[in-house]
């Protein structure tokens, strides 16, 4: 509809004029409804207007993306302080429990609504689902300890506890005793195998499933035309594996390939900028010392060395790296698919620049040690399976448990504990909301039987992710600490490093906002012990959650007691499903398109030295079926954000002055982010971009 502006006539005594507006969300197919829409607005002292019809005659209201004003003469409550929400069949209404009874199945999502008195108002933010609950919504942002001890307060209080006890009817976890195999050992997930089967909360918008129907239709055309193409021109060159290409969106995708095919993908310091910049920043460390397991010695890097220096010196000086990923021995492989417990070590070379300078595919056994001086296809085939190795920690480590599986439990939780007036709900609410669904999606494409994702990658996806999240900790997604930990953030030791210098500058304007928030809301950190709702959804997290089998919750605690936890946990949590998953997330494009240059999986177990050819390289690489299959994976999962993103930041709370204040504050450090990584890579010939703002979404699409 339009905006219908409808009078109620002139006020009377002990009567005042309110002004209604209501939004319909137009993110939803169903947003609108049909039903009679009722609305009962709830003042300070707790008397209430009782409910109030809100339809126009002969006027289509509530249709999905409409906004209305109305006009209603009422008893004056005073500006309201809580309002109820309900799509009814009927007029008159006898009691609450007779209307539920009488609703008809017309669910509608409103987005807020603003009340106005005089020259007052109040902002409900709604973001829900109307269905056969009587849904009720309070003013701004409050905690229910120092909620007031008079009949409004009881009364919000019993709002708070009727919708926690609705949402934890709605949310529920997977069954530990009807759980299906592949969700043992790794994160506690949402009761649902399908989007279709989450409640209304937690679906999808209209937007996001029609551009994932879009992608699916995408590259099942891709993957039958290159099929036919192969089946005329088989893959007997590495140039033929170009035509494999899903080009999709022709102004990001072609632009990163032509630079792909311009910095040549053989050349090592374009493996050490990707290696870095790429979409697995996070997999190197600074190597002190050799490990007992990897043979290479001085002699065999010494001429890629700088002159005069030995490899200790080097090692000391802080210039050498590894990726060591001799921990995938014991991992599962996919039948008739290869990939090497593989170990690499990396050197910043006399023009600063990071290369790979020896590469052992199997720990322990120098035959299959190589270095850069080996011969050509013996060196390029030794960095294929490094690669292949590199696509699969990326994949199921970086990817998928730490920024995928680890989240949910936390989102989850968010709607079974905490109410939407809690300031932490409304913190965490826009970048947690769509993990459950996300990740529905994510486990059909990449973990269930027959997906595209089990034909790309060579591990077991349920091995090496149960193997890994052993190990996990919430420590783990401290982007600060992490690269403290691995030897990562001294720039000077390690220049170029992109990743790092946009990652800590964003962890710190996050951390930041945070911790403004948080300060706003408790005082103390006995206003954190005191916070039930909030201890409510950390034992859940905790328990239920991260330590679901095993009573390990990974790090996270199940009581927080100090607002120094509560800020790192909230920031964690906002970075990795804004920050760190567009990182990994981003670069698929270039990583993988070209299926050489970063393979899933090979078909032929690792060389010796001196034993590779042209023609065992292309008998090693991926067929066109599992190549077909890698491309599926980045079409679905690597796109360019056309939704909200981190440089519009999120209008987390209404109505109070001083976090407004820090809302803008936030925005203005996020602006100054963006212009700063645009100086930076104004000089660079690849400018690392994934991490400006302006192309981080604010939450997970997939």
């Amino acid at each position: 509809m339009g905006n219908a502006c409808i009078s109620a006539g002139e006020t009377t005594d002990g009567k005042v004029t309110y002004r209604i507006e209501i939004k319909t969300s137009n993110a939803y197919r169903t947003a609108g409804t049909d039903a009679t829409v009722y609305i009962d607005l709830v003042g300070e002292g707790g008397n209430s207007t009782g409910w109030i019809k809100m339809d126009t005659s002969f006027f289509d209201d509530f249709e999905r993306g409409s906004s209305g004003v109305y006009k209603r003469v009422l008893d004056n409550v005073g500006i309201p302080v809580a309002i109820r929400l309900n799509n009814y069949e009927l007029v008159l209404i006898l009691s609450i429990t007779e209307l539920n009874d009488k609703l008809i199945d017309d669910e509608w999502r409103c987005d807020y609504v603003i009340v106005s008195l005089g020259g007052s108002k109040a902002e409900f933010v709604v973001n829900d689902w109307i269905e056969r609950d009587v849904l009720e919504v309070s003013k701004g942002a409050s905690l229910l300890h120092k909620l007031p001890d008079n009949k409004c307060g009881d009364i919000l209080k019993a709002m708070r506890t009727a919708e926690v006890k609705i949402n934890r009817t709605r949310i529920q976890w997977v069954a530990s005793e009807s759980c299906d195999e592949e969700s043992r050992g790794l994160p506690r997930r949402v009761n649902a195998t399908k989007t279709s089967n989450l409640p209304l909360l937690l679906q999808r918008e209209w937007s996001k499933v029609n551009e994932q129907a879009r992608h699916e239709r995408k590259s099942l055309a891709h993957r039958i035309s290159s099929k036919v193409l192969t089946a005329f021109k088989p893959l007997q060159d590495l140039d033929d594996y170009w035509e494999l290409q899903d080009f999709g969106d022709q102004d990001h995708t072609e632009k990163n390939s032509e630079l792909l095919q311009d910095l040549s993908w053989q050349d090592d310091e374009v493996m050490g900028y990707q290696m870095l910049n790429g979409a697995c920043p996070l997999a190197i460390s600074r190597c002190d010392a050799i490990p007992n397991n990897f043979n290479v010695t001085e002699d065999d890097v010494i001429d890629r060395l700088r002159p005069g220096k030995s490899l200790e010196e080097e090692l000391q000086a802080g210039r050498c790296y590894i990726a060591d990923f001799s921990h995938l021995e014991d991992v599962e492989r996919q039948e008739g698919k290869f990939c090497c417990s593989c170990i690499a070590l990396f050197y910043t070379n006399i023009k600063n620049l990071l290369v790979p300078i020896a590469i052992q595919l199997v720990p322990g056994d120098k035959d299959y040690l190589f270095t850069s001086s080996d011969s050509k296809d013996d060196w390029m085939l030794a960095k294929m399976h490094f690669k292949c190795a590199f696509a699969n920690i990326h994949q199921w480590i970086h990817r998928y448990l730490h920024t995928h599986a680890v989240m949910e439990p936390f989102a989850l939780s968010l709607f079974r504990f905490l109410p939407r007036a809690h300031p932490i709900f409304m913190l965490l609410r826009p970048h947690l909301w769509t993990v459950p669904a996300a990740n529905v999606l994510a486990r059909s494409l990449l973990i269930k039987d027959e997906s595209p994702g089990r034909q790309a990658f060579a591990l077991s996806p349920h091995s090496i992710l149960r193997k890994s999240y052993k190990t996990f900790q919430m420590y783990d997604l401290n982007v600060l600490k992490v690269l403290q930990d691995k030897g990562l953030d001294d720039p000077h030791k390690l220049p170029g490093f992109y990743y790092r210098e946009d990652a800590t500058r964003l962890w710190k304007c996050i951390e930041e906002f945070v911790n403004n928030v948080v300060s706003h809301f408790y005082i103390a950190d006995e206003d954190v012990s005191c916070d039930e709702e909030l201890q409510n959804w950390a034992q859940d997290v905790a328990q239920e959650g991260l330590g679901w089998e095993g009573n390990d919750s990974k790090g996270m605690t199940d009581k927080i007691t100090t607002t120094e936890k509560l800020i790192e946990i909230c920031t964690t949590l906002i970075f990795t499903c804004t920050v760190q998953h567009s990182a990994v997330n981003t670069n698929q494009m270039e990583m993988y398109r070209f299926v050489p240059s970063c393979p899933g999986a090979m078909r032929l177990p690792p060389h010796k030295k001196g034993e590779a050819t042209l023609e065992l390289i292309m008998n090693s690489l991926p067929d066109v079926d599992t190549s077909l299959a890698m491309m599926t994976v980045i079409s679905a999962t690597a796109e360019d954000p056309k939704h909200q993103v981190l440089l519009n930041v999120p209008k987390y709370f209404t109505g109070d002055k001083e976090l407004i204040k820090i809302q803008e504050q936030f925005a203005e450090k996020i602006k100054w982010c963006e212009q700063t990584t645009k100086r930076r890579n104004k000089n660079n010939r690849q400018p690392y971009t994934c991490l400006r703002p302006s192309r981080i979404p604010i939450n997970m699409s997939l």
